[in-house]
C-alpha cells in the first residue's frame, strides 16, 4: 500500500473551521436619500428611522381638547399607520419621553406641530420649546419641554 504524504495526511485531520461572523451593520434610516443611524422603528411595519426624519412628520392629535389627553404622533411613511411618541401627560408630568430623545438627537430646541386630526382641531399648532437641564443638557431625563397652544 502506497504511504500517504505528511501534507496530505494534516490536511485530512484538520477540521474545516467556519468563517467568522460579522457583526450585523446598525439599521440606517428607510428614509431615501438619508445615510443616519435609524434610532427609532415603527411600531407596525419596524421600518428604521432617524430623529431627524421623524422631526418634520411630527404632528400633534388634539381630539380631546377638554381633557388635554394629547398625543404627538407621526404617520410612517411606508405603512401610514399612526405611531406615538409621546403624550402630553408626560410633558406636564416632566417625566422621561420619547420626545426629548428625539428632539435631542435631531438637535432641535423648538418645533412647531401642526394638528394631526383634519376636521376637530385642524387651525390649531402646539409650539414646542426643548430647554436644557441644569448642567446645560438636552438629552438626559432632566431636560423639560415647555409647550403653548396655538389656535
Amino acid at each position: 500500500m502506497p504511504k500517504r504524504s505528511r501534507r496530505r495526511q494534516a490536511r485530512q485531520r484538520t477540521p474545516a473551521l467556519a468563517p467568522p461572523s460579522l457583526p450585523s451593520p446598525p439599521l440606517t434610516c428607510a428614509i431615501p436619500g438619508c445615510d443616519n443611524a435609524g434610532d427609532f422603528s415603527c411600531g407596525t411595519c419596524n421600518s428604521a428611522l432617524c430623529s431627524a426624519c421623524i422631526v418634520p412628520m411630527s404632528r400633534v392629535l388634539l381630539c380631546n381638547l377638554a381633557t388635554e389627553d394629547w398625543e404627538v404622533c407621526f404617520s410612517c411613511p411606508f405603512c401610514r399607520s399612526r405611531v406615538p411618541v409621546c403624550t402630553f401627560d408626560t410633558l406636564a408630568a416632566g417625566e422621561d419621553c420619547t420626545l426629548k430623545r428625539v428632539l435631542a438627537t435631531a438637535n432641535v430646541r423648538t418645533l412647531k406641530l401642526p394638528s394631526f386630526c383634519s376636521g376637530c382641531n385642524s387651525e390649531t399648532e402646539v409650539l414646542v420649546d426643548h430647554v436644557a437641564c441644569g448642567d446645560g443638557c438636552y438629552g438626559c431625563k432632566h431636560s423639560k419641554i415647555d409647550w403653548v397652544m396655538k389656535r
